[in-house]
């Protein structure tokens, strides 16, 4: 008999401490997605931040020389005049994980491109030509890069094109990758130190409580 009520304890100890630990180990693990996934869209919005302060001088004079100068027949003219500054700002800032700088125009032709190789190919990545339809600034992943695109307004809002500035992806992977490593190490520490505080509460005034009264109904 008091090996059955010994037992019954026992199994509504581990029930109760099972049930809670479900739900600290589903919380903290919902937090911690959550958390990596800030980290993602910070390191995007980083980039983007970059790379708009990197293009800022470069579409702005590709905007003036339009609007002095051009015509619409002329501005893949201009895009095109704007290849030393492609390889200038890469150059200054390919130690800092800039992979490229070029020029697209609206249909999707880089016009200009820090390496040569790349002149005058059409773009046939869905993900870049949808965003370039959108005229805004917008970052996107296309194989093995991260593409901010930063759109060329000239005056009256004509769309001369945009300028495309990469960034490797498996740098910004690995970032992610050794925030997500720690934030599991994180999220098991939190684990542990959440749930022995929730047994010795639940073994000292739950489950002792409840084994002492099953006890003392039994004897009546």
């Amino acid at each position: 008999m008091t090996g059955n009520k010994m037992h019954t304890g026992k199994t509504l100890k581990v029930k109760i401490l099972f049930s809670l630990g479900v739900i600290i180990f589903i919380a903290i693990g919902i937090n911690t997605f959550i958390h990596v996934q800030d980290l993602k869209q910070d390191y995007l919005e980083a980039i983007e931040w970059r790379s708009a302060t990197l293009a800022q001088s470069l579409r702005a004079d590709i905007s003036s020389k339009y609007n002095l100068y051009g015509k619409l027949a002329d501005k893949q003219l201009i895009l095109e005049a704007a290849f030393l500054q492609c390889k200038k700002l890469y150059e200054a800032n390919r130690s800092m994980h800039v992979s490229f700088v070029s020029i697209i125009d609206e249909s999707g032709v880089i016009l200009a491109h820090n390496n040569k190789f790349y002149w005058n190919i059409q773009i046939t990545s869905p993900q870049l030509l949808a965003s370039l339809k959108k005229r805004e600034m917008v970052t996107v992943v296309d194989k093995e890069y991260y593409h901010t695109l930063i759109p060329i307004i000239a005056e009256k809002g004509v769309f001369l094109g945009a300028i495309d500035v990469g960034f490797p992806k498996s740098m910004v992977d690995e970032k992610i990758w050794n925030s997500f490593r720690k934030a599991v190490f994180l999220f098991l520490l939190i684990f542990l130190a959440a749930f022995f505080p929730v047994w010795f509460f639940v073994n000292r005034f739950v489950t002792s409580p409840i084994t002492q009264l099953v006890e003392t109904t039994s004897a009546i």
